[in-house]
């Protein structure tokens, strides 16, 4: 009985994972080119902002055109800086770093 159940589980917990794999795949516009979800942004999720490539870079709380998504989309016509053949490069760890983005996204 218990082995019934433990592969009754195991086949839930693939199922739910193929499905968020699904559901990630049909929301790749949602993925900026630096590599944040957009999806899981606050601002997104109550509808104020439609994602980084939807906005074109211009980030909801900022004034600026992200620095990331002008090289990255703009100068090198790239989806994400992982096809950039120069990545990592000096403005990825700069983004990052910036202590202003750390309190935004990481609490």
């Amino acid at each position: 009985m218990d082995s019934k159940v433990s592969k009754a589980k195991i086949s839930s917990r693939k199922t739910k994972i193929v499905n968020q794999l699904k559901l990630n795949l049909r929301n790749k516009d949602l993925v900026a080119p630096c590599g944040l979800y957009c999806g899981e942004c606050g601002a997104f999720q109550d509808g104020r902002c439609g994602g980084c490539i939807s906005r074109k870079g211009l980030c909801l709380k900022y004034t600026k055109i992200c620095k990331i998504y002008s090289c990255c989309v703009e100068k090198k016509g790239l989806r994400v800086c992982g096809q950039c053949k120069e990545f990592p490069c000096r403005k990825f760890p700069a983004f990052f770093d910036t202590p202003a983005w750390r309190r935004e996204v990481l609490g």
